[in-house]
């Protein structure tokens, strides 16, 4: 009897744990996804242009994982320079007297393999010295 009982109840067990394995969810199932934008238009192989003056825009980043800001310049400040699932970051530059440009990049942590970049450009207007007639 008692042999019989532990082998229901293992077979229980077996059949319980069939049940919570197979509804269990994986995040491996899920598709890793990034895209950037600004004003609701895709950046990615885009770029910012901007004056001589310090400036700042706003980047939308629609994700389902963690994801990283990179620049490839000091000059250009993006923050915050992580985050995770839809948000956004400030890419901020600083004033300049030279025309110069420099890259961003937003990846996902864990898999570089999925990134988008765009340029940053800042131009500077040069104004010619009136000459006499």
């Amino acid at each position: 009897m008692n042999r019989l009982l532990l082998r229901v109840a293992y077979l229980l067990l077996l059949a319980m744990l069939s049940i919570v394995v197979a509804c269990s969810s994986s995040s491996d199932d899920v598709t890793p996804m990034l895209s950037i934008s600004v004003d609701g238009i895709d950046l990615s192989g885009s770029a910012l242009n901007f004056q001589q003056s310090a400036a700042s825009v706003k980047v939308g980043v629609s994700s389902n994982s963690q994801w990283r800001v990179s620049c490839s310049a000091t000059w250009v400040e993006a923050t915050p320079a992580e985050g995770s699932g839809n948000g956004s970051f400030r890419v901020a530059v600083s004033k300049s007297s030279v025309s110069r440009s420099a890259v961003v990049t937003v990846s996902l942590v864990g898999n570089d393999n999925i990134r988008h970049s765009f340029d940053v450009i800042q131009r500077v207007s040069q104004t010619l010295p009136d000459t006499p007639n």
